[in-house]
């Protein structure tokens, strides 16, 4: 028996995002939607850029994105 492995589609949000910023950007949105995000960042001389990414399947970076960031606005229509 074997397993279909769904493939890892991930975009860069490149800037200057502080350590604690991305820290919260995971926080709220990692596994939402039906894309399930998967958040990480990565952090040089306290500069992070964050990546995103999902398994869901037939996704193209721009849809994970133009997703990714109604999210984002959405959270911060919340606050």
């Amino acid at each position: 028996m074997t397993t279909k492995t769904e493939k890892i589609i991930e975009i860069m949000i490149e800037g200057y995002f502080p350590k604690e910023i991305c820290e919260k950007l995971k926080e709220k949105l990692s596994g939402k939607t039906y894309m399930q995000f998967e958040i990480s960042y990565s952090n040089y001389c306290g500069n992070c850029n964050l990546s995103v990414s999902t398994q869901y399947p037939r996704t193209s970076k721009k849809a994970l994105k133009e997703m990714f960031m109604h999210c984002a606005l959405w959270e911060l229509a919340k606050a």
